[in-house]
């Protein structure tokens, strides 16, 4: 016995007509269709737009050209300069420029540089320090403490005897202060922000006359 083939049956839809029948003067058969036509408007919503994703290229990740090793910080700072805001389907730069560190220039020590049987200038010219920051500071720290009795400086020391030797800083004046320090030719002073020559840097500026560098 042959089987019987089933024929698909049509889908079926079903629409409602809602049918207002108004009578009354005009005013307020006007009056009815605001009513009527708040009242469909309100019901009949307009679909919401699904939220923009962000595209995976523009996301840094170990896969495409991103480093594991880098802090949250930096990474998200290397995505907002590298990506771009679209809108309108063009790229929108950025109105915000980018921030640029400062320094506070320090304060002019009050000593006196000149005065005694070896004066700052006549020392650091026999030391030929020349444009080495690192063997200036550390001849610096040398003089205040073998010819001042200062054994600790600070910022404001290295910017006073570069003022008066006409040198100019850089614009991180602590920066030689912290590299030395992790070489282990500085040791942290008593004071904040203050820098004590030890003995391994005094080392180093006894061998500067004889051409060694720091």
């Amino acid at each position: 016995m042959g089987k019987i083939r089933q024929e698909p049956r049509p889908g079926r839809s079903k629409m409602t007509v809602i049918i207002f029948q108004l009578d009354g003067e005009d005013s307020t058969v006007q009056e009815g269709i605001r009513t009527i036509n708040h009242a469909v408007t309100s019901i009949v919503k307009p679909a919401a737009m699904p939220p923009k994703s962000v595209s995976p290229a523009n996301v840094l990740t170990p896969g495409n050209g991103g480093d594991e090793s880098g802090d949250d910080e930096t990474a998200a700072d290397e995505i907002q300069d590298e990506s771009s805001e679209l809108h309108d389907g063009g790229a929108v730069e950025r109105d915000t420029p980018p921030r640029v560190r400062t320094f506070k220039t320090p304060e002019v020590v009050n000593v006196d540089l000149t005065a005694g049987p070896m004066g700052l200038k006549e020392f650091l010219s026999q030391k030929k320090v020349a444009d080495n920051d690192n063997q200036r500071y550390l001849a610096i720290a040398f003089w205040f403490k073998e010819y001042r009795q200062i054994p600790e400086i600070h910022n404001g020391h290295i910017w006073t005897a570069y003022r008066h030797m006409k040198w100019n800083p850089q614009p991180d004046i602590a920066q030689p202060f912290r590299s030395m320090k992790k070489s282990g030719l500085f040791g942290k002073g008593s004071a904040r922000g203050s820098y004590a020559i030890n003995h391994v840097g005094e080392g180093r500026v006894n061998e500067m006359s004889s051409g060694v560098s720091a």
